[in-house]
């Protein structure tokens, strides 16, 4: 667990935290957990996560891995837009 480093820091401006968002950069922590693929071969993943949560979630994510609880991917998420009108008429969407 650690904070935000400006390598992390440059990744996440701009792609998923902006000035304005409710969490401030320094009130986030860089956790890297490690995890079982669907293949049995053993993962590492970036998360990010707010100070106040990251024990407990560290700990989850351990519980998991001693468990061998197979999980798909761990990575950032890809950058955040805004969604656009054409996106209020995707049938991907769609919930029914």
């Amino acid at each position: 667990m650690s904070r935000i480093g400006s390598s992390m820091r440059d990744r996440l401006i701009g792609r998923n935290w902006h000035p304005g968002c409710p969490v401030g950069l320094d009130d986030l922590r860089h956790l890297q957990v490690g995890y079982w693929d669907f293949e049995d071969r053993v993962r590492s993943g970036p998360l990010i996560v707010h100070e106040k949560v990251a024990s407990d979630v560290l700990r989850v994510f351990r519980r998991l891995f001693m468990a061998g609880f197979p999980i798909h991917r761990i990575a950032l998420p890809r950058a955040y837009r805004p969604p656009r009108r054409i996106d209020w008429f995707s049938t991907m969407n769609r919930t029914a």
